[in-house]
């Protein structure tokens, strides 16, 4: 898989495990989220509102100062002993121009707001109603309001969004967009565990790759980055409704905020969706390769960003994929009525 810590490596090991504490059994984190770990986004107290930047809308001033969390003041208490996450040995440095540049960059709507994070600040504990983003993560696709079927993975996942590396999200949204494109429809977690699992680069790191499992024919999504550098000390907090999309049905998903270990489970496959991911697979490369995939139009098809995607068309790689579709829905149409569920090889569509 690409390495996306790139020239990082000098920096990661800058004091990692000075002062680092261990785990404790009297202390030791219960594993899952806490009810306090997944808030909905809510007016945020502890900035100050004179911070704001009224000529930059959109993003606010230094948002240092907060009064603890309910886990720092447990920690400060002696009741449980916090994890160090090896983020805390980058501090953002990101500015307000640049927030500025990234939120019209990426066509994040006014009501949601980019800070730039205080020096006492943490990627992984972000104040009240926030959530820290990084700018390779919106390079990568990912677009505010989170959509509702990226939630539902962070949320089974058990991560923040930053805790899942930048290539890992061209992943997620190219496997996204492949399924919307070629089968019109939406994966699930679990499907997508059968393929990828996940490798961290370090104990406590906090950062998760997605590897492609051996023996399952190959990545569905190709030719991602090599190499992505200097991108995890370019960082910063979301204010605002950036949990809820447009595009959102059924009940309100909700995804964690601070990090946490990984959870992942992975099953067997089912056939038809063996047999799904062999037929994706059989598509020219370049048509699945990552920066092909993942464009605002393809997004806006598949309802990954805010964009009605009845006002978008898709792309020519798009195109494709959905003419073999057709060709294969037809294939099999022969057969359709004389049995009540499809043979090998025929897309359930």
């Amino acid at each position: 898989m690409s390495s996306e810590d790139g020239s990082d490596s000098g920096r990661e090991a800058m004091s990692w495990g000075r002062g680092q504490e261990e785990e404790s059994s009297s202390g030791r984190l219960v594993e899952g989220i806490d009810n306090d770990e997944v808030l909905s986004p809510a007016p945020l107290k502890s900035v100050p509102p004179t911070s704001r930047s009224a000529h930059k809308p959109g993003v606010s001033g230094v948002a240092g100062g907060r009064p603890l969390g309910r886990r720092e003041m447990e920690v400060e208490a002696g009741q449980r002993t916090a994890p160090v996450w090896k983020c805390r040995f980058f501090p953002s440095e990101v500015n307000e121009k640049q927030l500025a540049d990234w939120h019209r960059m990426y066509s994040v709507p006014p009501e949601i707001e980019f800070i730039v994070p205080g020096p006492n600040d943490r990627a992984d504990d972000p104040p009240l109603g926030c959530v820290a983003l990084n700018q390779a993560v919106l390079a990568a696709g990912l677009r505010l309001p989170f959509p509702r079927i990226v939630r539902k993975f962070l949320r089974e996942w058990g991560i923040a969004p930053t805790q899942l590396c930048p290539n890992g999200w061209r992943i997620l949204l190219g496997f996204l967009i492949l399924w919307d494109q070629f089968w019109f429809s939406r994966p699930s977690v679990g499907e997508f565990n059968s393929l990828y699992s996940f490798k961290s680069d370090g104990r406590r790191s906090g950062w998760w790759y997605a590897s492609v499992k051996p023996r399952t024919g190959g990545s569905v999504v190709t030719q991602t980055p090599d190499s992505i550098k200097n991108w995890k000390q370019f960082w910063f907090f979301v204010r605002g409704p950036w949990q809820f999309s447009v595009n959102d049905s059924g009940p309100h998903v909700n995804i964690p905020v601070r990090y946490h270990e990984l959870r992942y489970t992975s099953h067997e496959p089912a056939p038809e969706f063996v047999e799904r991911a062999r037929q994706v697979r059989a598509v020219d490369e370049s048509f699945r390769s990552s920066s092909v995939l993942i464009t605002e139009e393809n997004l806006a098809s598949a309802r990954l960003s805010s964009t009605t995607s009845s006002n978008s068309r898709p792309s020519q790689s798009g195109k494709q994929m959905k003419d073999i579709s057709a060709l294969l829905k037809k294939k099999g149409q022969a057969g359709k009525d004389k049995r009540k569920a499809p043979s090998e090889g025929q897309p359930l569509l």
